[in-house]
């Protein structure tokens, strides 16, 4: 039953402890069809409640934790619960406190007597304790009196046993990791033994990878772990591949693959129309549509429900009879027909909102928003999101002669009375540049949700009507582990932080890329300038989706790199002229909160738009710039040698640099593999030497055979020391010898100072850059220096870990994290 308190029951324990549930039930008076509201966690009193209101004929209401007090209500009323069975808290919501002050008839009825108008079917207020503090939860009870606690409503009849089933209710009840109606995790149909509570914080990837490397039993995975995701179905063609049985149906069940059917057929779509069912695929005149073209999917039969329950409104919406007296519900799905009759569901034609699998209805939504006097109309649709899969758009007709209403104002004006998913993600006020001057409709006066649809499509590819924020946002941060004492790196963590705030000469960026460096890795381990705990992430790109009052020049959709590096322009070096040396100097992602997030926010004298790169191509920006202030650093004369030691991003770009600048050759040496290959492709040198990993020591030799006099410019950008001590060897009298790449804070060169005075030898080293972004973003959204293909592997925000050591495997060039 739970992990943490290591409580396990047998069938027989479980059965017993339903029993004991049913018995109270009906103590309490419930009677068969009865509506029984449940509001709480996966604990055990909600796998118990499932049993037993089934035993007893009842019929159970899941109400979504997340509901806020008008949501709760609306549902309570229209379901006619009659007895409600909630926890005292879960996250933000303290559901008794929140029915207790919105109905003070609760505080003074007597359990089973509730005398509450706008409650008329309640009877049973039964607490359930999560809170694992006893005193809180019994003030809880003593402050409405019409509360129950839920031991108590367990009936036992086993003599010598009570006090011990009491004690193993109480261990069970605080415990988020149990069974339930099926055995298996309802979000991924994974049993229970593959989800630890040590590692909530996987992705939905990640359990789909573990699952496909365990001995799971599939062949009793419930069939709604699957859908029509890419992984999905990758995963499902591997599982179904290995097993003898396995059908998936379409609700109502009307469609239903075949243990025969090709496995394309059976991972891809739901299958055919069963014996004794007929369907179609209609457009929006209710004409069937031709094969291979989407349409609403219709069915009828013996499988239709009666309608819905106490709505004869949404009943004949839903069901209507044809011209031959044939009844059809019209599901709402959205699907194509193949020309063997196998159907694939692609979408929704509905109303209702599917967000990240939570229903969400637009009625309500509209509700709360024409409350507000500044809004004359509104209408809530469904706008595609590749996160969760449906978001909120929101059409709003203002009032005339009312103060002007902001996007984040309707945001928030949803957000404080429902469940903040309700809250639309996109906002068109009628009129405004780009939006219909109003809301199309029937003759008969109904919003034309389609249209708005159809609209709305056109102005999300156009970034129009974006809300600034949204609730909660994942970061990747570098921070104390809850049993760490201190600020320590290599150590992180996946956490939800607040949105930050955007000032007045600022951008609130959302992230679609951000580049891995070596830097980061230098970072990872404690060493460099970083300071602790720090989000990481230096070469970040992304959207505007909000603006400060006083930012100029950029739009909302913008898309937008910027510089992370910030001087105090009043250190000894500041006023020398030399930022890059400011004694204060601080960086995004480096001593500062950078990009490996969602959102970022930047002042707008640091941003640069760009037009032509990809998002994976921007992430060089950053490493461009730096390649740029290296070339003022060695500002070389015209036709000279160059030798490049390492083929890293920074290495590549800064070669085209030179070469666009006037160098007679530039030889880049590097180990053979992806790093060389790429240089070649990009023609980022005039000769390569690809090294040997084992035994490099002759092609070190050639070189210099067929360079004697060595190079004006040695440029050591690996980072690595022992080739730092030997770039010496390379670099010809009165030449240059620049230091480029990132070392550890141990290493040491050994350089004779007789060697450096007689041959005048300059040194120079290349930390970072400062003010090189305008002509970093000229070169390479320009297309003069060549960036295609750099990026080679790209990483979630999840996986940093992987994306770590994927950088040191020496396999990739250079790697992205798309949060």
């Amino acid at each position: 039953m739970g992990v943490s308190q290591h409580l396990a029951w047998d069938f027989e324990e479980f059965n017993r402890h339903i029993r004991a549930l049913a018995r109270g039930l009906l103590a309490l008076g419930v009677k068969k069809g009865d509506r029984v509201g449940v509001v709480m966690g996966n604990n055990s009193a909600y796998a118990l409640l499932q049993w037993a209101c089934a035993s007893v004929g009842a019929i159970l209401v899941t109400l979504n934790p997340a509901y806020r007090l008008t949501e709760l209500v609306n549902t309570l009323q229209l379901v006619g619960v009659s007895h409600l069975f909630v926890v005292p808290r879960i996250r933000t919501s303290a559901y008794v406190s929140m029915l207790a002050n919105a109905f003070p008839a609760l505080q003074n009825s007597s359990p089973g007597d509730i005398q509450e108008p706008a409650l008329p079917n309640l009877r049973h207020l039964v607490v359930v304790d999560n809170t694992s503090d006893l005193n809180a939860y019994q003030r809880n009870l003593d402050d409405v009196k019409c509360t129950v606690d839920f031991r108590e409503v367990m009936v036992w009849r086993e003599d010598g046993t009570e006090n011990q089933r009491i004690k193993e209710i109480g261990l069970s009840l605080r415990n988020d990791d149990v069974i339930n109606l099926q055995f298996t995790s309802g979000t991924t149909g994974l049993p229970k033994a593959v989800s630890d509570r040590d590692r909530f914080w996987s992705t939905h990837s990640d359990r789909l990878d573990e699952a496909a490397d365990r001995d799971t039993k599939l062949d009793r995975v419930d069939g709604r772990f699957w859908n029509d995701g890419d992984k999905v179905q990758h995963f499902a063609r591997r599982a179904l591949e290995g097993l003898q049985t396995r059908v998936y149906l379409y609700s109502p069940v009307t469609f239903q693959a075949t243990p025969n059917d090709p496995i394309n057929k059976r991972v891809e779509t739901v299958g055919r129309v069963l014996p004794h069912v007929k369907a179609k695929v209609v457009d929006l005149e209710g004409n069937v549509v031709p094969v291979g073209t989407p349409g609403e999917i219709l069915v009828s039969g013996y499988v239709l429900q009666k309608g819905y329950w106490e709505d004869q409104e949404q009943t004949d919406l839903a069901t209507r009879k044809d011209a031959n007296g044939v009844l059809w519900m019209h599901t709402g799905d959205e699907g194509v027909m193949d020309e063997d009759g196998y159907l694939k569901v692609v979408g929704r034609i509905k109303d209702l909102i599917i967000r990240g699998g939570e229903n969400l209805f637009p009625v309500q939504i509209e509700n709360i928003l024409t409350d507000h006097p500044a809004i004359r109309e509104a209408a809530a649709i469904a706008i595609p999101d590749p996160v969760f899969g449906e978001v909120v758009g929101a059409w709003i007709v203002r009032e005339p002669h009312t103060k002007s209403l902001t996007r984040e104002e309707v945001r928030a004006l949803v957000a404080q009375k429902m469940n903040p998913q309700n809250a639309p993600a996109w906002v068109w006020f009628t009129g405004e540049e780009g939006v219909p001057e109003e809301v199309p409709k029937t003759a008969s006066g109904k919003v034309m949700k389609h249209a708005l649809r159809s609209s709305a499509r056109e102005l999300v590819e156009k970034s129009v009507g974006r809300v600034g924020s949204v609730p909660k946002h994942g970061k990747l941060s570098y921070s104390v582990l809850t049993s760490r004492q201190s600020d320590l790196p290599r150590d992180f963590m996946i956490k939800e932080v607040p949105i930050p705030k955007c000032g007045d000469d600022d951008l609130l960026l959302k992230v679609s890329c951000c580049g891995v460096c070596g830097t980061d890795g230098h970072i990872h381990e404690g060493e460099f300038i970083a300071k602790f705990p720090l989000i990481p992430g230096h070469e970040a790109i992304g959207a505007v989706v909000e603006k400060g009052k006083n930012v100029t020049g950029f739009d909302l959709g913008d898309r937008v790199v910027a510089d992370v590096g910030i001087s105090c322009d009043n250190c000894f070096y500041c006023r020398r002229g030399q930022a890059v040396l400011c004694e204060n100097f601080n960086a995004r992602g480096v001593t500062m909160d950078g990009g490996f997030a969602e959102y970022i926010v930047y002042h707008q004298k640091k941003c640069y738009k760009i037009h032509n790169l990809t998002d994976e191509e921007s992430t060089l920006l950053e490493p461009a710039a730096c390649a740029i202030h290296g070339l003022d650093k060695l500002n070389p004369p015209v036709g000279i040698d160059v030798l490049l030691l390492g083929a890293g991003p920074t290495g590549l770009i800064l070669a085209q640099l030179l070469k666009l600048n006037g160098a007679h050759k530039v030889v880049i040496a590097a180990n053979k593999g992806i790093k060389m290959d790429i240089a070649k492709e990009l023609n980022a040198a005039d000769e390569y030497i690809e090294l040997d990993r084992q035994n490099p020591g002759p092609q070190w030799q050639q070189l210099k055979k067929d360079n004697p006099y060595g190079f004006d410019v040695v440029v050591e950008a690996t980072g690595v020391e022992k080739l730092a001590q030997e770039s010496i060897n390379y670099v010809r009298r009165g030449g240059t010898i620049m230091i480029y790449g990132v070392y550890e804070n141990k290493a040491l060169v050994h350089w004779p100072p007789s060697r450096i005075f007689g041959d005048e030898i300059k040194i120079i080293g290349s930390f970072s850059q400062a003010y090189c972004f305008p002509r970093a973003v000229a070169y390479l959204d320009g297309g003069k220096v060549n960036v295609k293909g750099m990026v080679t592997d790209v990483f979630k925000l999840e996986d940093y870990q992987g994306a770590l050591d994927k950088m040191n495997s020496r396999g990739a060039l250079k790697i992205a994290i798309k949060p």
